[in-house]
């Protein structure tokens, strides 16, 4: 796979990129540790090669993605991270089997879930490719498809509400993401009601997040 080189406005990037640090900062998307250190080596080399497969989904690896990553990696993956995205190869086959073969229990499918919807949600849109790769992915875990459907939910509302959260960073309303915001329900299925309920908690973490910047600095 050809990996294409995104060249948007590097202000507007370096915004974003920005955005992603301070939600990280704040504790957003940080791993679990403690959930981390219950998984097995296989299931850690499972999460890792899907999360870096997320990256590459829809054919551009950005900095927000691969940020993600490294913050995952560092508690997953022994090797240096630079050098596994480097020789990385993207083969969904090979990411399916390898979530297959090492049997994921709850633990790794949370920490699996998690990971991929910070990934997907990381550059403030969510791509069409990305929503089939990770699809893909839950059905590699070989479980009954009620219960799938089930996982795919919970991942949903993370990756809307990873996107709220960035938007929020980035502008500090939801005003200029707001076409970004209705593709990604209609993409993920998710209802009104949800989506204005994870707005809503986004925007209420937001706000206590600058109060206590607020008093950090005061």
């Amino acid at each position: 796979m050809d990996i294409e080189a995104v060249a948007d406005d590097p202000n507007s990037r370096k915004t974003e990129l920005q955005s992603l640090k301070r939600l990280m900062a704040r504790g957003g998307g940080m791993p679990d540790i403690e959930q981390i250190a219950r998984l097995r080596p296989e299931e850690r080399d499972a999460i890792l090669d899907a999360m870096i497969g997320m990256c590459y989904a829809d054919n551009h690896v950005q900095d927000e993605e691969l940020l993600c990553v490294r913050r995952y990696a560092a508690h997953l993956a022994d090797k240096d991270i630079e050098s596994i995205v480097k020789e990385y190869k993207p083969d969904l086959q090979r990411v399916g089997r390898k979530i297959a073969q090492s049997d994921l229990g709850p633990t790794g499918r949370a920490v699996l879930v998690r990971g991929m919807a910070l990934v997907a949600a990381a550059s403030g849109d969510l791509d069409e490719k990305e929503v089939a790769f990770y699809s893909q992915c839950l059905r590699a875990f070989g479980i009954p498809a009620s219960q799938q459907k089930q996982i795919e939910h919970v991942m949903a509302r993370h990756m809307y509400g990873d996107l709220c959260r960035v938007a929020l960073l980035k502008d500090g309303s939801y005003d200029r993401a707001r076409k970004d915001l209705d593709s990604a329900r209609q993409k993920l299925s998710l209802s009104d009601e949800e989506t204005r309920d994870l707005e809503k908690h986004a925007r209420i973490e937001h706000t206590l997040d600058l109060e206590a910047d607020k008093q950090d600095h005061s």
